[in-house]
């Protein structure tokens, strides 16, 4: 912001920043990353409002592998790291629960 006197002479020089914070509109579960991945990746997600989130794994037998998360989160966008150390090489599936939403994404493990 440029201040100036009755003559129009300049006096302060300086910049205002507004930053706002936007929840998300929608529920959603992004594809992990790296994918493929050895042996971490990044689910990042997103919540439009605050509650209960699980995130389960499962294998391509239907099989549940690890419930990774199953705990109330604030609305926003998080990132969790899942550590798939102690699976197999496969392709796996990851789905998220929230009141009513639900989605899965699938993941590729190579080691």
């Amino acid at each position: 912001m440029i201040k100036t006197d009755s003559l129009g002479n300049v006096g302060e020089v300086g910049i205002e920043e507004e930053y706002t914070f936007h929840y998300p509109i929608r529920f959603w579960i992004a594809q992990n990353y790296p994918n493929p991945f050895n042996p971490t990746t990044t689910i990042e997600f997103s919540l439009p409002t605050s509650g209960l989130v699980t995130l389960t794994v499962y294998d391509v037998m239907a099989r549940k592998v690890e419930t990774i998360l199953n705990q109330h989160m604030d609305a926003g966008t998080h990132n969790l790291q899942w550590d798939a150390s102690n699976v197999p090489t496969g392709i796996y599936f990851v789905r998220m629960v929230s009141g009513d939403f639900s989605q899965t994404r699938k993941m590729v493990l190579l080691k």
